[in-house]
């Protein structure tokens, strides 16, 4: 009812304006004031429910909050292998989720859900790996979006998927949808990157791996 009440003041508005800036407008009132659009008290105040509603909108309709982010550091492992890149980023997870708890005095137990991308299973066993080193046991509450975006069983994906648009597909169409619907209420999302081109690594260079984690909460959910 928010969304129609604003959409529908807004397009009287507009239509109003440009009728006025044709001259087709009766801009007199029945006082016999000219006024072009309301009295500055009118205005105010119509503007003042508009934004309450429009954030009233929001608040209900929002898929999710940002709550927090942890900006990533490149990783170099001297890793080579460019068919393998869930390897060559799983260092950059764990750095990126390390610094996430220490950056918020938090742990594993404080997240419904961990999301990496796009690791593929491969590079989630590495991870798993790398956290339990540091003494955090994050197995049963990760999920990979290089793992979801495919049915390994039904369509034969090995490993997973990998790319941006991968990410992005699980973001959109998965992750966010639950936050939104109360399944999950916090979740750390974790996109990964490996820095390479088809140059760097004919050449033999290092492929370093990048993550950046960001704080995703129901936008209900209160602290």
């Amino acid at each position: 009812c928010g969304a129609a009440v604003i959409e529908n003041y807004s397009s009287f508005h507009q239509r109003k304006q440009a009728e006025i800036g044709d001259g087709k407008a009766d801009t007199t009132d029945k006082t016999g004031v000219i006024d072009k659009d309301h009295s500055p008290d009118i205005r105010q105040g119509m503007s003042e429910k508009m934004n309450a509603l429009e954030a009233e909108n929001t608040r209900r309709k929002g898929l999710a909050q940002i709550i927090g982010t942890t900006t990533g550091r490149m990783i170099d492992m001297e890793f080579h292998d460019s068919m393998n890149m869930g390897a060559a980023m799983a260092p950059a997870a764990c750095d990126t989720i390390l610094q996430n708890f220490r950056d918020f005095d938090i742990d594993e137990s404080y997240y419904d859900q961990i999301v990496t991308g796009d690791l593929g299973k491969i590079g989630s066993k590495i991870l798993y790996d790398f956290m339990k080193k540091e003494g955090h046991d994050i197995e049963e509450k990760h999920v990979d979006c290089g793992s979801l975006i495919f049915d390994p069983e039904e369509q034969d994906s090995h490993a997973g998927g990998s790319g941006c648009g991968c990410t992005a597909s699980v973001l959109c169409g998965y992750i966010l949808p639950r936050i939104q619907q109360g399944i999950w209420n916090r979740v750390l999302y974790v996109p990964t990157g490996a820095l390479l081109s088809t140059m760097s690594y004919n050449e033999g260079e290092n492929i370093p791996g990048i993550a950046h984690g960001v704080m995703l909460e129901n936008m209900n959910h209160m602290h």
